[in-house]
C-alpha cells in the first residue's frame, strides 16, 4: 500500500497553459499526491478540459479544477 505526501497545488501559467500544468500534474502524480489546479483566468477552458479528461482515468478526489480570477 502507497500513500502520497500530502496534497499540492499546481498554479498554470497563461503563456503554455496546457503543457505546463501537464508537466507539473505529472511530477505531482508520480510523487503519489492528490493535486487541486489553479486554471488561469484567461484560458480557463483548456485546463478545465484536461482536468476533466484526467479525471476519468484518474480515482475520484486525486486530480481537481479551482477556476477563478487572480484574487483567488
Amino acid at each position: 500500500q502507497h500513500f502520497g505526501f500530502s496534497d499540492n497545488s499546481v498554479r498554470a501559467r497563461c503563456s503554455y497553459p496546457l503543457t505546463l500544468t501537464i508537466t507539473k500534474v505529472g511530477q505531482g502524480l508520480l510523487a503519489g499526491n492528490t493535486l487541486i489546479i489553479k486554471a488561469p483566468p484567461t484560458t480557463p477552458c483548456a485546463t478545465s478540459k484536461f482536468v476533466e479528461l484526467a479525471q476519468s482515468v484518474f480515482p475520484p478526489g486525486v486530480l481537481q479544477c479551482l477556476c477563478g480570477g487572480n484574487d483567488l
